[in-house]
């Protein structure tokens, strides 16, 4: 399967639909912060209640389900984060590292390689660190998703407790670091040879030691008997259930057509799927993740706007948002409301 890099449709799309949603791009930061706090606030309160000794074993378990949630809807503003323009929301970025990343051994400048995902030149590439061909090797699909998501909290551990401090004395090791290792990704050969971007290289310096003192600071309190190995146990069954949860949603991210090939904007967004089952699916694909089809298509529009673009363009009787609409996947089709090309 191949398309064209530069094809009608995708001037067509941009030219019909922007006026939809022109009025929604400003990312309101009382949303972001209220939203983020929340949700670990909610994780804390219910990751400490599944420990409670004086609840039932019901209880606890519906509390750690809770927590699950809660944490990866934290975890999950990574994405909005690697597409957050350096100027909007000051300090956002920083509590978020704070609060969720570096606890979770996963600060934000290990996701700006997800902007490769965007581009058509890279989209479905080697390239492209989060694609792989599932649609042609569906076999292949469920085992590499969830091997990756067993694996990846035991890569982060060596990452950041080992190889971090080597390669402060090690440059060459440096460098190894910096393309083959820090990135999110599911594909096995992608390697990170974009030059660094200078908010990237400034985060890294920051968070990377960050992350290491903090994982050496839990592995001494453990230790010394602070810190019970209970609690750190039930945080790691925490946050592999967070990477389980999101590698589902991943394999129904897209329809994984394409076998390292350049494609259109059009076709990338055709390729994509958007989830349309009702607000609840929130829980399963949080922070805009269920209209991952619409992000495509509009990448800067913050995640609290992608709910009203998405109801305007499926209501719209445009001839781009036939595109679109055939990217959703719901359980009735939505009534048309009739707008003119002209708007």
């Amino acid at each position: 399967m191949s398309a064209s890099i530069h094809d009608p449709a995708t001037a067509q799309l941009n030219a019909q639909l922007k006026p939809l949603i022109s009025d929604l791009t400003d990312h309101r930061a009382p949303v972001y912060w209220i939203d983020l706090l929340a949700s670990m606030a909610v994780f804390w309160g219910a990751f400490a209640l599944s420990f409670g000794s004086s609840v039932g074993r019901g209880l606890r378990l519906a509390a750690f389900v809770v927590a699950v949630l809660a944490l990866y809807r934290a975890a999950t503003f990574m994405h909005e984060l690697a597409h957050l323009p350096q100027s909007r929301l000051p300090g956002f970025r920083w509590a978020w590292n704070l609060l969720c990343g570096i606890p979770l051994l996963l600060p934000s400048f290990l996701y700006y390689s997800h902007l490769n995902h965007h581009s058509t030149r890279l989209y479905a590439t080697v390239g492209d660190p989060e694609y792989l061909a599932f649609g042609t090797h569906p076999q292949h699909s469920w085992r590499t998703l969830l091997i990756g998501a067993l694996l990846s909290p035991l890569l982060l551990a060596l990452r950041f407790a080992v190889l971090v401090p080597l390669a402060w004395l090690l440059p060459p090791l440096r460098r190894w670091l910096n393309v083959y290792f820090s990135a999110v990704a599911i594909h096995p050969r992608f390697q990170d040879r974009m030059p660094e971007r200078t908010r990237r290289r400034k985060e890294r310096c920051i968070a990377e030691p960050l992350t290491t003192l903090y994982l050496w600071l839990v592995v001494a309190a453990c230790l010394v008997g602070w810190l019970p190995l209970s609690a750190v146990a039930a945080f790691a069954a925490c946050a592999v259930c967070v990477l389980l949860v999101n590698a589902v949603r991943t394999r129904y991210a897209h329809r994984y057509a394409y076998n390292d090939e350049s494609v259109s904007h059009t076709a990338q967004i055709e390729d994509s799927v958007t989830l349309d089952y009702g607000a609840w699916f929130a829980l399963l694909a949080p922070v805009g993740l269920r209209f991952h089809a619409l992000h495509h298509l509009f990448p800067h529009l913050p995640y609290h706007a992608l709910a009203t673009a998405h109801h305007r363009i499926v209501q719209s009787t445009l001839s781009a948002a036939e595109i679109y609409r055939r990217t959703c996947r719901s359980h009735s089709k939505p009534s048309v409301l009739v707008l003119s090309d002209e708007r």
